[in-house]
This record gives structure tokens, sequence and C-alpha cells, in this order.
């Protein structure tokens, strides 16, 4: 989608949102209020992001938050209820002075992105309680509007444990930092994850096996299958793909 067609995306799902929001107990002045600020918000995520869901423009709510810092007091705190409202957390997640607010140090990210394969539309969904234990593994349970995934935790297990429990905010952080590769951490989760899962191919029947373009590249049908379930990432022919590449470039640096 172009840039008009994004806008005009989130301003409908926006503009539903506040209306289920603000129906029972809101007043029309409200939602008019909370509507103009949450507008000069998409359509900055629109402009520079291309965004096209609310999910997707909630990592960005920091940075707009910081280019308005000039603006009054009391047109920041408005700019807080309303996104607020617009995605059902604390006001005082998106009040920038605010004691409530945690961010992770890039390294930590890394490590944390690295060992759950996250990245930066879903963090802010996380809670205090998300780290979960089930038949001796760890997950992340990661609860967005319309998903639900629970995430394994590979590798970094006590670093991860470590960093959950040492946030006091909830959601676990409130701003994230600018400019962070999610990509690079991303590529390990998935083909560590892969790894893990994979069956040797010799063992594969025929029916087990996910052919790529030559047929000489096989990858594991029900590991390819259990990475996409991990990461979201269902088109499978893309995330083969990826693991083939990934594997190869692995290869090469070994």
């Amino acid at each position: 989608m172009n840039q008009s067609e994004n806008f005009e995306a989130l301003i409908s799902e926006t503009e539903h949102v506040l209306k289920k929001r603000l129906a029972p107990q809101g007043t029309s002045n409200t939602y008019r209020t909370y509507r103009l600020h949450c507008v000069s918000f998409i359509r900055w995520v629109a402009e520079n992001y291309g965004c096209d869901t609310l999910t997707a423009a909630r990592s960005h709510v920091a940075p707009w938050l910081q280019s308005r810092t000039k603006l009054s007091k009391n047109t920041r705190m408005v700019d807080a209820s309303a996104l607020a409202k617009l995605y059902d957390e604390d006001r005082r997640c998106f009040l920038l002075d605010s004691p409530y607010i945690q961010s992770p140090s890039p390294s930590m990210l890394r490590i944390f992105c690295m060992s759950t394969g996250l990245v930066g539309h879903e963090l802010p969904h996380l809670k205090k309680n998300c780290l979960v234990r089930f038949n001796h593994q760890y997950f992340i349970r990661l609860e967005m509007p319309g998903e639900l995934r629970m995430v394994p935790v590979i590798d970094n297990r006590e670093a991860v444990t470590r960093i959950i429990a040492g946030c006091s905010s909830e959601p676990l952080w409130t701003v994230l930092p600018d400019c962070f590769d999610y990509e690079a951490p991303r590529d390990h989760y998935i083909m560590r994850l892969y790894q893990k899962l994979a069956r040797p191919v010799h063992s594969l029947a025929e029916s087990e096996r996910y052919r790529l373009h030559s047929a000489e590249r096989v990858l594991d049908k029900r590991a390819l299958f259990k990475v996409a379930q991990s990461t979201g990432i269902y088109d499978y022919q893309a995330l083969a793909q990826k693991i083939d590449r990934l594997t190869d470039s692995n290869k090469t640096k070994s």
C-alpha cells in the first residue's frame, strides 16, 4: 500500500477502536479530542514508517512522543490519555517523564531477541508474567489482538529470566531503543530453532520433506511448521528460503 492507503487503513482502525472504547462512558467531545490526537500520531507513523495497522505502529509511539516534548504539558497529557485509550494500556506508559518508563539497553534487547525471535511491534505486548514453563521448556506468552503465541526460549534462558525479573513496569518495556536492528537477532533465532527441531533428512519419509526449488534442497516439514508457529511467519515458502539461505551463510562462515 502507498502512504495514503496506509493512513486510510490506520484511521479506519483508530476510529473503530475509539468508538468501541469510548461508547459506554465517553462523550462526543472526548471522542473528537482523542481522535484528533490519535490522528496526529497515525499520520506521522504512516508518513515516516509506512505502518498500516495499530499493532505495527505501537513500537513507534516513543519517538513520536519525543518529537512533541516542546508542546505544552497539557497537550502531552492528552496525547497520553488518547494513546492509552487507543492501545488499552495504562496512561503512565505514554508519559515520557513518568517514573514508569522502562527501556532495555541495545545489548539487553539483542540477547532477548536472539533468544525469542520477537521484534519491535511484538515487544510492547509482553507482560510481567509472560515467561511460562511447560514440560521442562520455557516459553514467552505473546498475546496480541487476534493472536496468541507460545514462543520457545532458546539458548540464553537464564539471561531472559533475569531480564524479565528485572523489569518493574507493565508492559515489560514502555520505550524501545531507536533504530534497533531486529532482523539479525530474528534470523539467528530462526536458524537456531530450526536446527534444534530438524531431524536428519535421510530419516524423513517423502511426506515429511519440504522441497525447495531444487530437488536436492530439502527441509524437515514438521520443524519448518513449528518455526512458523513460533515466529508468526506463515509464508512457508519465504520462511523455507530464509532458513536455506541462513544455512548456506552459516556453512560459508564455518
